[in-house]
């Protein structure tokens, strides 16, 4: 039923609803044995009754499509200012990282020396990390993270198939959290972190192995993200690939999780967990 037709019928339904009570009353049999203050007392408790069992579903119905309506709105809005900002990201800070870069391909024809220079290289991968940062920004921007409508699993298989392909790595995936297990909000936040977790092994870790491996606890679960690449040092995690463990832990700690990181064994193990009860220690290094 259309926003229109139900605005009808609650100007509609109380209006027939008297008439066709004054008709009625106003009918020899009734006329004989409802007094004129008794009808009119009746009108009321009638509409009033009509009232309550059709026009105020009426009205609850017109309340949900308000609302509906308020929410595309606001999303559309939120994608509108979204994409504006990725149009910004790409115009005006993209363009620059990417001309710096090849600014610096170019110095470094002209200075061959420079390929050995340990400083300018630094600088060199510096560039190339922001440049693929802020691409991966607008296309976050501009794909925001949803649940998909096919199976939520799905999703993560299909991301994993993706960077596969892509990088060549070889990944295992076990995943045995119950989907049924997890919120929306919860698997909106899962995947991200997972997937932020395979973007900084794809960009800084040059492994060619990864797991991920999920596990249902009896107070929550625990996510693994496992890579045998050259890890990583404290010091790292001031430098450009801090910035992705830093989002990890945002979205953790917005949903109540612990997440951390664990060098073992020529293996660098990222670990997001829902359910760490205070003082358990099962995970050497974990951040809280």
């Amino acid at each position: 039923m259309s926003y229109k037709q139900m605005k009808w019928l609650i100007l509609l339904i109380p209006t027939f609803t008297v008439g066709l009570w004054e008709f009625i009353r106003h009918t020899p049999p009734m006329l004989s044995h409802v007094s004129m203050t008794t009808g009119n007392w009746l009108t009321a408790v009638i509409v009033l009754g009509v009232t309550i069992l059709f026009v105020r579903k009426l009205f609850n119905r017109m309340e949900d499509l308000q609302k509906k309506l308020e929410e595309e709105r606001a999303k559309k809005v939120m994608l509108e200012e979204r994409e504006k900002i990725a149009r910004q990201l790409h115009d005006g800070v993209a363009q620059s990282i990417f001309l710096l870069g090849v600014k610096m391909n170019q110095w470094e024809a002209n200075e061959p020396h420079l390929i050995e220079h340990e400083t300018y290289q630094k600088m060199r991968k510096t560039v190339q990390h922001m440049h693929e940062d802020v691409r991966q920004s607008i296309f976050n921007l501009r794909n925001p993270s949803t649940v998909h409508p096919s199976p939520w699993i799905e999703s993560l298989q299909q991301l994993v198939s993706d960077i596969q392909q892509e990088t060549g790595q070889s990944i295992r995936f076990q995943w045995d959290i119950p989907e049924e297990q997890l919120t929306s909000q919860e698997k909106i936040e899962l995947y991200a972190c997972v997937k932020e977790a395979l973007m900084n092994i794809r960009k800084h870790a040059q492994a060619d192995q990864v797991s991920i491996i999920a596990q249902s606890l009896e107070d929550g679960w625990v996510c693994t993200v496992e890579d045998n690449g050259v890890g990583f040092q404290e010091e790292d995690l001031s430098e450009s690939q801090g910035y992705g463990m830093e989002i990890m832990q945002d979205r953790a700690r917005k949903m109540g999780w612990q997440v951390g990181w664990q060098r073992q064994d020529n293996h660098t193990k990222v670990m997001i967990r829902k359910g760490l009860k205070t003082g358990e220690s099962t995970v050497p290094h974990f951040n809280r």
